[in-house]
């Protein structure tokens, strides 16, 4: 005699709790016991009202196979499919299926790229850029056996000042002279320091008949005066990001009706930073994608430089420290046979242009500060 007890949720989410006692004959077969049996017709009674039905106090369902070679258990359960198909309800659950749901096991791997230093010594000696370097072992730092990879924390002091080698200078033609390149001391500016700084650098050139301000509601203004023309256009390159595009211009930015207004810019060198490792990236199969035209590659992150800061003052035209915590960082697809061993990473500024560790050090000296990440390494 088995006595089995069954669970069948109705459609209305509301349970009965059915008590049956049945006999079921058994019948060796070998070493196994063979359970063979049919449950006749059934009658379930609840309370007046249960399950939305006001009117009835009871419910009746046709015989009920039992199947073989199944436990005590395993009968309630397919007892109770059949009463649930039987009767309507929406789904039924067999008594002790809870099924334990908890997060993927999880260890960090914290990288600084102080860590490129092998030694003390090398960082006083050896001085290279935080913003390219590798990681090198004598093993692997993961030996596999994990799926998942997410950048969840990073900490990036952002030194680079919006005035560099890449921005500090632009070409200038003034009524028809000679052209003549214009260079700003590197460093930190706010736009009106900026305008300030520019319009001494062209007093030589117009003899103080230039006035620069930085108007509402973002842009460079060049008063040149009743009279006078005056051309900016990038020094070298004219395909590279410099201190015409800084300020607001375009190409060949001619000045006409005395005014020459820019276009709104906010002043710094880059609008975000992209942290790039290929070997952690290998192995996802989806490629990640950017707007900007000639710039393909995967990233750990992408980092933006707007910060809480409500003064008014534009991130970027001034040193500060970004620390971003990913609430919905991206997961890395890993092979988890294949082990994590050397690594380089990379930081790019917006046009795809790797960050130089070297851009404002007196005789080349690296000033710019370390930057840590943590990320995220799962099972799962």
């Amino acid at each position: 005699m088995e006595r089995i007890r069954i669970l069948v949720r109705l459609a209305t989410r509301t349970t009965l709790s059915i008590m049956m006692v049945c006999v079921v004959p058994v019948i060796s077969h070998g070493t196994e016991q063979m359970r063979i049996g049919m449950i006749p017709r059934l009658q379930v009674h609840y309370p007046a009202g249960c399950c939305g039905i006001p009117r009835l106090s009871k419910i009746t369902c046709d015989s009920i196979g039992v199947d073989f070679f199944q436990s005590s258990r395993q009968m309630a359960s397919s007892m109770a499919a059949q009463m649930g198909r039987q009767l309507g309800f929406g789904g039924y659950i067999a008594e002790d299926q809870a099924v334990t749901v908890r997060p993927s096991s999880t260890v960090l791997f914290c990288v600084d790229s102080f860590d490129r230093y092998a030694t003390p010594t090398d960082s006083q000696f050896g001085l290279s850029s935080p913003y390219s370097f590798s990681i090198t072992r004598n093993q692997n730092i993961f030996t596999g056996f994990f799926k998942r990879i997410a950048l969840t924390e990073i900490v990036f002091p952002y030194y680079i000042p919006n005035i560099n080698p890449r921005t500090n200078s632009m070409s200038v033609i003034y009524n028809g002279g000679a052209e003549v390149a214009l260079t700003i001391a590197n460093g930190f500016y706010t736009p009106t320091a900026l305008a300030t700084a520019i319009q001494v650098a062209l007093i030589p050139l117009t003899n103080g008949g230039t006035t620069v301000t930085y108007v509402s509601p973002g842009r460079f203004s060049f008063d040149v005066g009743a009279g006078n023309d005056l051309i900016l256009f990038p020094s070298g390159d004219t395909g590279s990001f410099g201190l015409v595009d800084l300020i607001g211009g375009d190409g060949d930015w001619v000045s006409g009706n005395q005014i020459l207004i820019g276009k709104i810019t906010r002043c710094r060198y880059t609008e975000y930073m992209d942290i790039v490792s290929s070997q952690l990236t290998y192995n996802q199969d989806l490629k990640d994608a950017t707007s900007t035209n000639g710039i393909s590659r995967d990233v750990l992150a992408r980092i933006y430089l707007e910060t809480e800061d409500q003064s008014g003052t534009v991130p970027g035209t001034y040193p500060f420290t970004i620390y971003r915590q990913f609430a919905t960082p991206k997961q890395i697809k890993w092979n988890e046979t294949q082990p994590i061993g050397n690594l380089t990473f990379e930081v790019y500024d917006d046009r795809g242009i790797l960050l130089s560790g070297n851009d404002t050090g007196a005789n080349g000296d690296q000033i710019f500060p370390d930057w840590r990440m943590s990320l995220l390494i799962s099972e799962n």
